[in-house]
């Protein structure tokens, strides 16, 4: 695996630890949250038109986001099984970028499964991802789109 960018000094390994488990919006957005370690920072609107998601919205860390999306990208440049899937992911938003493909599969659809197969990923470097089911279900969800 690469070192880490100076841009993601903080980040010091992927949290393998973490359960992911969500069943609506609220949960899947709260669980990527604490996932990313994502500051909360209170937004105040005063536009009284604004439902809860998009006052949400409004808290998202961005620069978080970021940081993390760019340094699982940076770990997982080798792995023949992820970038796959981040092809597939990509194609879905009818691109090719690479990058476009993993903030997918931390989309709402994907995420559990996807971070399921970090795990394996991080704890079992060159393991191969695909004889694990969270591989398979992605794929098969991904290659039917």
């Amino acid at each position: 695996m690469s070192s880490l960018t100076p841009e993601t000094p903080e980040i010091m390994g992927y949290p393998t630890n973490r359960v992911i488990q969500y069943n609506n919006d609220a949960e899947f957005r709260q669980s990527l949250r604490e996932l990313f370690g994502m500051k909360f920072q209170p937004v105040v609107l005063n536009d009284k038109s604004l439902d809860a998601i998009s006052m949400d919205e409004s808290n998202y860390d961005e620069e978080t986001t970021k940081k993390w999306l760019n340094w699982i990208s940076s770990q997982t440049t080798e792995c023949y099984e992820l970038n796959e899937l981040y092809k597939l992911a990509a194609a879905t938003m009818i691109s090719l970028d690479r990058e476009t493909g993993l903030a997918v599969l931390f989309s709402f659809d994907y995420f559990a499964d996807f971070h399921n197969l970090l795990i394996v990923f991080f704890k079992n470097p060159g393991m191969d991802l695909e004889m694990f089911p969270a591989y398979d279900r992605l794929w098969n969800r991904l290659s039917k789109k």
